[in-house]
């Protein structure tokens, strides 16, 4: 088992039942994501719009995406 599906596993076990986990994609690759994804991520938060374009486009619509922080107002029309 990957270090990823490990983290993920053992988090979603320790969480309280009502509590969702939103996992930080910042940085990560797509196929790092979608690792997550499958080991039960199913909320992914994303800095940046160029890297969330990036990582939809090759994930799709399997988890839901929200962006964290703060978003520049030039960026605000690509959502």
């Amino acid at each position: 088992m990957s270090a990823i599906r490990e983290n993920v596993s053992r988090i979603l076990a320790e969480l309280p039942e009502g509590v969702a986990l939103l996992a930080a994609a910042k940085t990560r690759t797509p196929e790092e994501i979608g690792e997550a994804i499958e080991a039960g991520v199913a909320i992914i938060g994303e800095n940046y719009v160029q890297e969330a374009e990036r990582a939809i486009a090759a994930i799709g619509r399997r988890a839901q995406w929200h962006f964290i922080g703060h978003l520049q107002k030039n960026k605000v029309k690509k959502q």
